[in-house]
């Protein structure tokens, strides 16, 4: 089976295609660029990598103070800096009933391909964001935790669940932990 895309793209045009090795039940990816007469080649998770979507992702945060980071970062993710699609609450959930709200919250948490955590200084003490690291964990979800400060105490459910951390809100800090859980 061959199956071939053409992209156009600046100065080039991108051809892909998939193909099954003889004497192999495994499937390559190639992709062929020619640009001015030269050709480069990417196979298989290179393609992969290079095409795939940013990941659906699940901002938790304490919404009073720390509401600002997260502002921030669909800011970059909206420039292209950080490499995420939001998937998290844009709006208040209209109820005042918590298992009501515990369930949206982990409707869009297990929706997501993962989950970042703002670390602020009350965030340790927030009950939803608590409860947000817990099923992300119980759905085994990539988790990326940012500490505004590293003097803000981190919520118990992030300490030896394998997180990817990320010391200060730079850009390039949260692209680092990003980069460890992709």
């Amino acid at each position: 089976m061959l199956l071939l895309i053409s992209l156009f793209a600046a100065g080039g045009v991108y051809l892909a295609h998939r193909h099954r090795n003889p004497g192999s039940s495994q499937i390559e990816s190639i992709a062929l660029a020619a640009a001015g007469g030269s050709g480069v080649y990417l196979g298989g998770r290179y393609l992969q990598r290079a095409f795939r979507p940013p990941p659906s992702t699940f901002i938790s945060h304490h919404h009073g103070p720390d509401g600002w980071y997260k502002d921030a970062v669909l800011e970059y993710a909206d420039e292209g800096l950080l490499p995420i699609r939001d998937n998290s609450v844009s709006s208040p959930i209209r109820s005042r009933d918590p298992s009501r709200i515990k369930a949206d919250l982990t409707r869009r948490v297990r929706e997501s391909d993962l989950l970042m955590v703002v670390v602020g200084c009350n965030t340790h003490k927030r009950a939803y964001v608590r409860h947000e690291i817990q099923r992300a964990v119980e759905a085994d979800k990539p988790i990326v935790a940012v500490k505004l400060n590293r003097s803000h105490r981190s919520p118990p459910e992030l300490l030896g669940v394998g997180a990817s951390w990320a010391m200060g809100p730079s850009v390039e800090s949260v692209t680092r932990a990003l980069k460890k859980v992709r």
